[in-house]
């Protein structure tokens, strides 16, 4: 399915840098945005015995972001050392 739309120039400035940042073309992110909408309506409206498990939502919304962003996240088994300063448990940091 083909889809034109006519957007205000101020607001298509807004998804050209939402799509430049995410390093998509604009196309792409409006495929993107459409698609995290409908699955949270969809998400919304399943009755709470079926819903799927939190693991489950965390994956579907860590999918798209990059592995080299991931790489860059602190240790979780340090987390206690970024929280509280703690001490790092793991010393080759």
């Amino acid at each position: 399915m083909q889809l034109t739309l006519d957007l205000p120039e101020e607001l298509m400035k807004d998804v050209q840098f939402e799509a430049d940042h995410e390093e998509v073309s604009v196309e792409e992110w409006l495929k993107k945005l459409i698609a995290r909408n409908v699955w949270r309506r969809q998400l919304q409206n399943r009755k709470p015995g079926n819903r799927p498990h939190i693991s489950e939502v965390i994956a579907d919304l860590m999918k798209d972001v990059p592995a080299e962003d991931l790489e860059m996240l602190p240790d979780p088994r340090e987390l206690d050392h970024y929280l509280y300063g703690t001490p790092k448990r793991n010393s080759d940091e």
